[in-house]
């Protein structure tokens, strides 16, 4: 049985017009001013001559996270209003792909649930809701979800008994 549950409203198709507005507009805005800070710009220009991610033991940001933690939060504090429109944009499009989710009580019976979705489907999200008693453990690949439960201590798997936990699928 599949109940259709809601917290959010959809979004109205002005806000995500809004939102799609905001980041067509400030399509470098984001990365712009950021890019202009000395700590992110001594970062950039280390690992500019390679593919990979930032190394973590580059000697500049050992030397910031071993700062004084004013200066940290002073950074974070001139960061997060520049990454402000942007966390909002990104909010209201998970509350859409939220929306979307079709809800349903699964049973797992000895401590491992397995569905499969429909061929051509993106998962773009998966919603767990268990009780505080269990650890939920999910793998997804070649559109199967695998659940598996976990003690919470422990974290050995649940095979007695068996268990009902709220899952959300949401495709796209």
């Amino acid at each position: 049985m599949i109940i259709k549950t809601s917290r959010y409203n959809y979004l109205s198709k002005v806000q995500i017009h809004e939102s799609i507005s905001t980041l067509s507009d400030n399509i470098n805005g984001f990365t712009a001013q950021l890019g202009q800070d000395p700590f992110i710009q001594s970062l950039g220009f280390s690992g500019a001559n390679s593919n990979s991610d930032i190394d973590f033991s580059l000697p500049q940001l050992q030397f910031w996270v071993g700062s004084n933690v004013q200066e940290i939060k002073q950074s974070f504090t001139h960061w997060e209003p520049l990454l402000l429109p942007l966390k909002t944009i990104c909010h209201n499009f998970l509350m859409v792909v939220k929306e979307s989710a079709v809800h349903e009580e699964v049973h797992v019976h000895q401590g491992v649930h397995q569905c499969s979705f429909p061929l051509g489907s993106t998962c773009h999200m998966i919603i767990l809701t268990c009780c505080n008693e269990i650890v939920p453990q999910t793998q997804y690949a070649h559109n199967r979800l695998n659940i598996s439960i976990h003690h919470p201590t422990t974290l050995n798997k649940l095979v007695d008994g068996s268990t009902h936990i709220q899952l959300g699928l949401c495709t796209l």
